[in-house]
């Protein structure tokens, strides 16, 4: 069976010879390779053949070399293998040139294999590669088949998958939320979805003949019924399953639908009383996918080309095509509390409308377009414009600006800057502006103004920018914006350029010392405003830039980051910075995915706390520039690293420490954090421990190596123990009576102290190296201790006064960070590690799980939420992962290989630095702390994520949408009815319907 495609070029042949040799050396007999060693002409057929290689290999190895590059064959070999979203492998035999190399394979890791490199190395590392994931790529590889296949034979029905080759399937497909990849393609997706549809339609009738026994007999219909329940139930379940994978084909592409397909999903498992990690994980990958995304506004009927917000950040204003021979301007009101926000359509003329602006008091907004007319409306009063101006020409851009003591609208139209007061509705032929041009037809597409520097910037459709003092009218620099800066004098920006080098974009920053332009060459350009010297760049496509023209740009006015928008539905986020040499760059620093088509518009209002953007999909997008999770609010920063966090046993009081000793303690109430107080541990805090009657907090000295305790109420210190240790002491904690704390430290050693006396009770537990992680068990006879060993020690109290060694529990192959008892099934424990796993342990028989791989990063800590159901851990990649694990079962009826955790979605993101630690406020409310002391609280009520998901779509499913994901397969009526079964044996099923899902099918 083949397993490996081999894609190279002829010209490296003999390479290649040796490379497949060593590879059937480390088991890849030449039956497990596919590669053309015929030269198979590259025709129809050559492709036929090279397709069915592709399609049946797990993964494709790619020889890179300047001549594969160059090979028409090579390319389609990749686009086939990218089509079917096979696993790709780059080998570098001979040095490239990334600018030149596909972006599909230039944003991979290389595996180097040039005559410099180890051979030996670069083959261990393709090994590696090859079998990571590899039972999740041999399922890809068969599903991928059949798909073809059935799609080879006009999706004839009977190649469809039933039983549990279906239901195999399904759950592959929704393992995809964990980020597995290769990623399933729309094939493997149609397939799977095609074939439950088939099951779901022969169950209905077999429901069917179900209801026509019922007239033969009341017994068999009584069977039936329990039976089309159970039948029902099952075709529900797999619906959920199928929608929670369809959304996660969707989130980078379009994540409206994702979260409403993730809704749907996650609402039938409520009404079904099922907890699945996959439909929620769906849920919870959506959200993460779009961090910034506010929410989608929408009503346009055609796209939409530009938006701007009032001054007084009171009004956005967008607008773009006319809707039947209408022009219209919607205005959203930015003040109102209502989602989506409330809006009138103003109307002015019957074509489409390209520039809009608003006066510095905000009281007028002007706009123009393809009419050859200006309108000015009053916002206040909807919706006639109250003047209209005649032009000459079409209208590309327009803008205000304040001259001498008036207050202009300067209009660009054809070669011509044009300026018209505003009170008089004049134009003043001294204040006219022309481009430099011996090209009559050169448009001006973009216009901004400096008030700082009272600067004027032009951008033409000849590739050009221009720039003017304002007030003397004087040009200051008229510079080429597009391709190769070394080589625009002679080769480009000479005439128009016929929609090729258009320059749709030009922005100053706050102070008016830079100018940005964007580029039909993909491109922002950043200038010195003072100098007219081009500074910097972006980065092109193939370094993770825009892929296509660059249609508008703003500044925050706050951070000074550009925001930039392209044809290619993206927005990219770009901080300009000056390097240790003196020179500067843009960084890109996120990529901001929502809409499906062209993006033309952006804006910023004047405080920075909104950006939108509009596009040819219809909608626009308020985006929350400041805001980098839709689930995590940052609460504080600390002073320092914090690792020590604690809750109350009551639930009633939460702290946290950092590394320079502040201590903070909040009351918590179930959903808010109040009356924060905060006291002195001098030398820094490294651990934090509520007593379990809630009344004392103890702390544990970083450089001082003292333990104190603490009123928990009045923050007043109780008692201390100076010099505990002799080096820091990384964990304390104490008993479940109160009676003792327990504490590690790098001096390694564990002390068990007299609460009351605050005296040792028995000789320090010694270890070998440094230990940091220590708990008791639910009744206090076991102390669990972890540390820089790889070991956990468990350790027998029932002799405090003569402790024996303690019994050792193997598992993890590095650094023991932290280890926590379930709270509601204490004989569950779970432990992390730096050599990046979490471990579920049975300390009855002191058992534990395979290893669960988080993202291949450290796991700093791990916490059970108070039901016990679920776990969240925090990693050094600036995540939080949550887990789900069938703690109930597995606290009974342990099985090592079947109580692993499943993780709930993508990683939770929002930290800036390395996660160092988190905590359970309650099952609702999580905290975690990182380093540079970030404090962010978690909503992880799922009520809540129903209404931020619904909130940020503002729809339905369309009907359109509702027959191609959810079809006929939903069953309202018999839903309602498992909900009551559900409802007889009190079970819970949901009191509250997301507000923006369809409950029954439309007609």
């Amino acid at each position: 069976m083949t397993e490996l495609f081999i894609s190279y070029c002829r010209r490296n042949k003999g390479f290649t010879e040796d490379f497949i040799k060593t590879l059937g050396e480390h088991g890849y007999s030449e039956d497990k390779i596919w590669i053309d060693w015929n030269n198979i002409p590259p025709s129809s057929k050559w492709e036929d053949e090279i397709r069915k290689g592709i399609e049946a290999a797990n993964a494709v190895i790619f020889i890179l070399s300047p001549d594969w590059i160059l090979s028409n064959e090579c390319a389609k070999e990749l686009q086939i293998a990218v089509e079917y979203n096979k696993r790709l492998l780059p080998v570098i035999h001979q040095n490239i040139d990334p600018k030149t190399t596909p972006a599909d394979l230039a944003s991979l890791n290389w595996i180097f294999h040039r005559e410099t490199d180890d051979p030996k190395g670069a083959m261990q590392k393709l090994l590696e590669a090859l079998k990571t994931d590899l039972e999740w790529v041999s399922q890809h590889t068969v599903i991928l088949k059949r798909a073809n296949e059935w799609k080879e034979k006009a999706q004839d029905n009977s190649y469809l998958l039933r039983g549990s080759e279906l239901q195999e399937s399904e759950l592959w497909l929704s393992k995809s939320s964990e980020g597995k990849e290769p990623r399933p393609n729309p094939v493997q997706n149609e397939y799977i979805f095609a074939s439950r549809q088939d099951a779901t339609r022969r169950q209905r009738n077999t429901l069917i003949g179900v209801s026509a026994a019922l007239v033969v007999s009341i017994l068999l219909a009584i069977a039936a019924v329990i039976g089309g329940i159970e039948a029902v139930r099952k075709s529900q379940q797999a619906l959920a399953s199928q929608l929670a994978a369809q959304a996660i084909t969707l989130v980078d592409t379009q994540p409206d639908l994702a979260l409403l397909l993730s809704l749907e999903s996650n609402y039938i498992s409520d009404t079904m009383d099922e907890s699945d990690p996959a439909r929620l994980g769906s849920l919870i990958t959506s959200m993460n996918s779009m961090p910034k995304l506010e929410m989608y506004l929408h009503g346009h009927e055609d796209e939409i080309r530009t938006v701007t917000f009032s001054p007084d950040d009171h009004w956005m204003a967008s607008t773009g095509n006319a809707s039947n021979d209408v022009g219209q301007v919607f205005l959203w009101d930015m003040t109102s509390t209502t989602n989506p926000r409330t809006h009138q359509i103003f109307t002015g003329g019957s074509q489409r409308i390209l520039g809009l602006a608003f006066s510095a008091n905000s009281k007028v907004l002007a706009g123009a377009g393809d009419e050859k007319k200006v309108f000015i409306w009053d916002p206040q009063h909807c919706c006639e414009p109250v003047q209209v101006w005649e032009m000459d020409k079409k209208v590309r851009a327009l803008e205000f600006i304040p001259l001498f003591g008036h207050e202009y609208l300067a209009i660009a139209s054809g070669t011509q800057l044009t300026f018209w007061d505003i009170k008089t509705g004049k134009m003043n032929p001294k204040l006219t502006l022309e481009i430099p041009t011996e090209d009559p037809t050169v448009r001006i597409y973009s216009i901004a103004f400096s008030p700082a520097k009272n600067l004027i910037a032009v951008g033409g459709d000849d590739g050009n920018i221009t720039v003017w003092d304002a007030r003397s009218r004087t040009m200051k620099f008229h510079a080429c914006s597009y391709g190769d800066p070394k080589k625009n004098s002679e080769t480009v920006c000479k005439s128009s350029g016929a929609g090729v080098v258009e320059i749709r974009g030009v922005a100053f920053n706050t102070s008016g010392t830079l100018l940005a332009s964007g580029s039909s060459d993909h491109r922002v350009w950043l200038w010195d405003t003072s100098t007219g010297e081009l500074l910097a760049q972006s980065i092109s496509g193939v370094e993770g830039g825009h892929i296509n023209s660059v249609t508008n740009l703003a500044f925050d006015p706050i951070t000074g980051e550009i925001a930039s928008v392209s044809w290619d539905n993206t927005v990219c986020l770009w901080q300009p910075v000056i390097t240790n040499n003196g020179n500067w760059q843009l960084n890109l620093v996120e990529t901001l995915t929502g809409h499906t088509n062209s993006v033309w518009a952006v804006a910023y209002n004047s405080s920075g706390d909104w950006l939108a953007t509009g596009s040819s999909d219809k909608s626009v997008i308020l985006w929350d520039p400041r805001q980098n999770s839709q689930i995590g609010t940052p609460i504080k920063t600390m002073e320092d690293d914090t690792w020590a966090m604690s809750v109350s046993p009551d639930g009633k009081q939460f702290s946290a420490a950092d590394m320079a000793g502040n201590i903070y303690l909040w009351d918590f109430d179930g959903t808010t954090l109040s009356n924060e107080r905060h006291v002195m541990h001098e030398g820094g805090v490294l651990s934090l421990d509520y007593s379990h009657n809630s009344k004392l907090l103890a702390s544990s000295g970083y450089t001082d190596s003292s333990i104190r305790v603490w009123d928990a109420q009045t923050g007043e210190e109780v008692w201390h123990i100076e010099n505990a240790h002799d080096s820091e002491i990384w964990a304390l904690t104490f008993s479940p009576d109160d009676t003792q704390i327990a504490s590690a430290s790098f001096d390694q050693t564990v002390k068990i102290w007299d609460v009351a006396t605050q005296t040792l009770i028995s000789e320090p537990l010694k270890h070998e190296t440094g230990v940091f992680t220590l708990t008791y068990n639910e009744d206090g006879s076991k102390l669990f201790v972890g540390g820089f060993a790889t070991d956990i020690y468990s350790y027998d109290l029932t002799d405090i006064k003569n402790i024996p060694s303690p019994k050792v529990l193997l598992g993890h192959a590095s650094a023991v960070n932290l280890i926590a008892i379930n709270p509601k099934y204490p004989n569950l424990l779970a432990s992390t590690s730096d050599d990046k796993t979490l471990l579920i342990w049975n300390v009855t028989n002191n058992e534990h799980t395979p290893q669960v791989l988080g993202l291949n990063e450290s796991m700093e800590a791990v916490n059970f939420r108070p039901s016990g159901d679920w776990l969240a851990s925090a990693t050094d990649n600036n995540t939080v992962l949550l887990w789900q694990l069938d703690s109930k079962r597995c606290s009974k009826e342990w099985d090592k290989n079947g109580c692993q955790p499943q993780m709930i979605g993508s990683p939770l993101t929002g930290s800036e630095t390395p996660v160092e630690n988190v905590v359970f406020l309650s099952d609702t409310v999580m905290v975690s702390s990182s380093e540079g002391g970030q404090l962010i609280q978690w909503n992880l009520k799922k009520e809540d994520w129903y209404q931020q998901a619904c909130s940020i779509v503002n729809r339905p499913l369309s009907d359109s949408e509702y027959k191609q994901y959810v079809g006929e397969d939903i069953n309202s009526s018999l839903l309602n009815l498992v909900s009551k079964v559900s409802n007889w044996f009190n079970n819970e099923t949901p009191d509250t319907i997301p507000p923006c899902l369809i409950t029954s099918e439309p007609e």
